[in-house]
């Protein structure tokens, strides 16, 4: 497939600073998603439990990612 180059704008300062917000909380939700699961996963002998919690984290991690591909950018 041909790929176009094409000459990106630079952000605005608004748009510069949405984005890092976005990131940061990107990246702080994907931190708690991941403590609150693996903290399930360390303190609890119920093996249902445990795959749940599992379940929750790669679903909503993937979710996240998935969500937030938006913000990537080429360097």
């Amino acid at each position: 497939m041909l790929k176009i180059e094409t000459a990106q704008e630079p952000l605005s300062r608004q748009e510069l600073n949405i984005r890092l917000l976005t990131q940061s909380l990107v990246q702080e939700a994907t931190n708690r998603v991941e403590f609150a699961a693996d903290s399930i996963i360390l303190t609890t002998t119920s093996t249902d439990l445990q795959k749940h919690a599992f379940r929750w984290k790669i679903e909503t991690l993937n979710t996240i990612k998935t969500k937030s591909n938006f913000l990537k950018y080429d360097t």
